[in-house]
């Protein structure tokens, strides 16, 4: 079985994954800048839409090889920040599940 870091699309998918989080840390998710500074791209293909982002204010600062996503709680609100790919912290994975009929 093969996971993934998850890839969040809307408020609610953000809302039903936080509901088991630990507000003291940061988790890794599937969303990346690669090449192009600034352009960002979910690791499974998924189009990216920087319209409805969910970065918190003035978090996406796009300080020099912060080119991965993080999860994180400011202030009892979960958001994005742009977090460096090579420190550690925690994760969000999925795994694809299957539909039986």
């Amino acid at each position: 079985m093969a996971a993934n870091l998850v890839v969040i699309n809307t408020k609610e998918e953000q809302n039903f994954t936080t509901k088991i989080l630990n507000k003291v840390f940061s988790y890794f998710i599937g969303l990346k800048s690669e090449n192009v500074r600034g352009q960002w791209r979910w690791i499974d293909e998924t189009p990216f839409n920087p319209h409805k982002a969910l970065w918190h204010e003035n978090k996406l600062n796009s300080i020099q090889r912060e080119d991965c996503a993080v999860l994180v709680n400011d202030r009892d609100i979960w958001g994005w920040n742009d977090f460096p790919c090579n420190l550690k912290t925690s994760r969000i994975c999925k795994i694809p599940g299957e539909i039986l009929m």
